[in-house]
């Protein structure tokens, strides 16, 4: 018991097993036969807030899985792919294949020079994922962008002008109707 509390064995709360309530351990005990100390978490949060962010604790455990089933629907859409559609997905899949694949060589080999290697280029990798989906849409038109980008400029164009002729008639009308109203 501490505090009033009592403990579990694992070292949450008997009363509801909340990530926000859990204590922290230290990391070392000071001698060989103690038992792991442990403070309360100074940084709980209860009420929905801390809800929330035991929900989001339990997210991020299925995220590698996610992240995984995302690469395998790529690869299996890219292998049935055919023609234009192929070339599409060949810079996202290979990009997106590499830059996983060094994140997960970085998660797994032990710290030490090649982890660190491995990490540093796999966030290069996951970054030139934008640089190939850019080169997928102008080299081999993905989506027919063309099409939603020549709209895009003509419809921010005809904004920009409506906008502009309203001011200048706000401009315009006020100068004129100055001498009638005072100020």
């Amino acid at each position: 018991m501490v505090d009033g509390h009592e403990r579990h064995p694992r070292g949450g709360d008997q009363g509801g097993d909340r990530l926000a309530d859990r204590p922290m351990l230290l990391p070392e005990p000071p001698q060989a036969g103690d038992l792991p100390r442990s403070i309360p978490n100074p940084f709980a949060l209860h009420g929905p807030l801390g809800d929330l962010m035991l929900l989001a604790a339990s997210a991020i455990k299925i995220f590698w899985t996610l992240v995984l089933t995302a690469r395998v629907a790529l690869v299996v859409r890219f292998r049935r792919s055919h023609g234009v559609e192929r070339e599409q997905l060949k810079w996202l899949t290979f990009t997106a294949a590499i830059g996983f694949g060094l994140v997960v060589i970085a998660s797994v080999s032990p710290r030490g020079t090649i982890a660190g290697l491995a990490q540093a280029t796999g966030v290069v990798g996951i970054g030139l994922l934008p640089v190939a989906i850019g080169i997928a849409i102008t080299r081999y038109r993905l989506y027919d962008i063309d099409v939603l980008i020549r709209r895009t400029v003509v419809y921010g164009a005809v904004s920009a002008a409506l906008v502009a002729t309203y001011l200048g008639a706000v401009v315009l009308f006020q100068a004129v109707l100055r001498p009638f109203i005072s100020g």
